[in-house]
């Protein structure tokens, strides 16, 4: 939380350009895009200061990411494959209690057969399959030869909400910028697969903005699209308040060290495994192209 702190304090500021990277238009093609993350060596070895065990990536066990960048593709999901999952989230959904205007749908661990009567069979299978699908194409991207799920989480974001029974916490500001390593030490890459766009299912807010030294960088959320990148301090951001409508995203964060993989395989049957298996490998042409 220290190095969290100290990095917000130096780069979250209004005197700074705001760059938009990648909007909701034109649609990127099959190779996507890439950018180098900045690298700031007095950030990242904060942790020294802290501890005996160096830099905030080596915390609780040693990982330096080869490659720190922020990637996008699209189409990366098809437009069948979204609604279908935004169908199955909505019943998911059903009853969840909402922090402010947020709603979290956990995909995996012992909530599993929860979700499952809440979402059906065939959508936790498709999510499922989908982060099996990112899992690779992370691996290929960031030339990891290992990578396990950490956790895997369906987010509702509404401009307007019900204040009813089902508020849990009123005063939470979900747009904050934070780093995802400083909250959960075993989070190595990040991942969000939007299934809203931006102007077609909501407006005012709701972009994915990275909060470097020297500028914002700012990219918009489309049905389909993949946003990847390291989980550390090269990678504070922010989600942009929505103000009106609804922003859905899959979140998913995976870990490099098997000790910290949620593996919640126990519960499917091997046709069920199949089934993740023939889904994640379909629409390869998204993923499999080399940025």
């Amino acid at each position: 939380q220290v190095i969290q702190n100290r990095l917000i304090n130096r780069n979250f500021r209004r005197d700074k350009t705001r760059y938009l990277w990648i909007g909701t238009s034109p649609r990127l093609g099959l190779r996507g895009a890439r950018m180098e993350a900045p690298h700031c060596p007095e950030i990242e070895n904060y942790g020294s200061e802290l501890n005996s065990e160096g830099s905030l990536y080596q915390n609780i066990y040693k990982h330096d990411p080869v490659l720190k960048l922020r990637v996008v593709r699209d189409h990366f999901a098809t437009k069948e494959e979204c609604i279908k999952v935004l169908g199955s989230t909505l019943c998911g959904m059903h009853g969840c209690y909402q922090m402010n205007s947020k709603t979290l749908l956990p995909v995996g661990g012992d909530s599993l057969p929860k979700v499952v009567a809440g979402m059906g069979l065939e959508g936790t299978l498709l999510v499922k399959a989908l982060f099996e699908r990112t899992r690779r194409c992370i691996m290929q991207d960031f030339k990891v030869d290992r990578l396990y799920l950490n956790a895997c989480m369906l987010q509702r974001v509404q401009g307007t909400f019900r204040d009813d029974h089902l508020q849990a916490d009123r005063s939470h500001v979900y747009w904050n910028p934070h780093i995802d390593k400083a909250n959960i030490p075993s989070y190595d890459y990040s991942a969000l697969l939007y299934l809203t766009t931006k102007g077609v299912h909501f407006s005012g807010g709701g972009d994915l903005t990275f909060i470097d030294e020297h500028q914002d960088v700012v990219i918009s959320p489309v049905q389909g699209r993949l946003v990847a990148f390291t989980s550390g301090t090269e990678s504070l951001h922010r989600a942009e308040r929505v103000s009106n409508g609804t922003r859905i995203v899959l979140s998913m964060w995976f870990t490099t060290n098997k000790t910290h993989e949620e593996d919640d395989s126990v519960w499917f049957d091997p046709r069920a495994k199949a089934t993740i298996e023939r889904t994640a490998s379909a629409n390869d042409k998204s993923w499999r192209t080399t940025i």
